[in-house]
């Protein structure tokens, strides 16, 4: 029996990757959060307290470690640091402290901390320039993953998953907020103008199930020390996902530019290579559209 250890289980992306292992037999699943849950095999943890995680990985002794907990928006950039760096540095202090040295280890960073990049398509040798606090913090926490590797021969690999979309998303990012606004509009709960900023830009928009496919993949490679991007390699505006979705919705809408809704620090496209992540036998499943519809449904349910 595989024991797994999710941290951060009860946001987005961890409650989709217990999902998806609750189709193997051979695993036993335990979750944490800092939020708590009455939901069986998971415990309330607070990661900024050393003694916290230490106790739940000396009880759990996990094969496996999935470290999603962190954060990717807030308004005291001081918290980016405090909930994604030093998390993660007590996790791994955790994790030698209870001489778990041979446990496999995914943490999972962001496409952010590229920033502004000339290439088509990024590379994960590509120079990293984060333009926000958030990539800056994603890429601090990089550099003490990697300090961990080369003190004790961690086996830990990196992942920088690209714009993630799926049921259940925070309405903060932009394919939940555009979807939270026009469903509004359709039931008369907001006037029939939407209001946006850049809708040029150029994401690389991948469907969560897909991602934590790769997560899983990762996670039982052989090799460790790696940064693998995720993503579709398919390059989509802003401006697309917004029609798709009025569409969808069937909603009569018009779009006004306000320049208020800019973000200070755009980046004007971003789309990853997935040559690397390839190679261990993973490619995307999901199409846009299918992710999309599946999303609208899962909103007006």
């Amino acid at each position: 029996m595989k024991k797994i250890l999710i941290t951060g289980s009860a946001g987005f992306s961890g409650r989709h990757f217990k999902q998806y292992l609750q189709s193997f037999d051979d695993v036993e699943v335990t979750g944490i959060d800092i939020n708590s849950s009455p939901e069986r095999n998971e415990i309330q943890c607070d990661l900024l307290r050393l003694e916290e995680i230490e106790r739940i990985m000396k009880k759990i002794r996990p094969d496996y470690i999935i470290h999603l907990a962190g954060i990717n928006k807030c308004d005291d950039f001081r918290q980016y640091y405090y909930l994604n760096l030093f998390t993660t540095i007590n996790l791994l202090e955790a994790v030698v402290i209870n001489n778990l040295l041979n446990s496999r280890i995914l943490v999972i960073s962001s496409s952010a901390v590229y920033g502004l990049s000339s290439s088509l398509k990024v590379k994960e040798n590509d120079p990293l320039n984060p333009i926000t606090f958030y990539g800056n913090s994603k890429l601090a926490m990089e550099s003490i993953v990697f300090q961990y590797i080369r003190n004790y021969n961690l086996r830990i690999n990196v992942a920088r998953p690209f714009n993630i979309i799926g049921t259940g998303q925070p309405k903060t990012l932009v394919v939940s907020a555009f979807l939270d606004r026009l469903s509004k509009i359709k039931s008369k709960k907001a006037p029939s103008v939407l209001k946006v900023g850049n809708l040029s830009a150029i994401r690389d928009f991948i469907d969560v199930r897909d991602v934590v496919r790769a997560y899983w993949k990762i996670l039982n490679t052989d090799i460790s020390g790696e940064i693998y991007n995720i993503g579709t390699s398919l390059p989509t505006r802003v401006e697309t996902i917004l029609s798709k979705l009025i569409r969808l919705i069937k909603v009569d809408v018009k779009i006004e530019y306000d320049r208020s809704k800019i973000q200070k620090h755009d980046v004007p496209r971003q789309v990853a290579d997935t040559s690397k992540i390839s190679k261990l036998g993973w490619k995307p499943q999901i199409e846009l559209d299918e992710s999309l519809e599946k999303l609208v449904m899962g909103s007006m349910q």
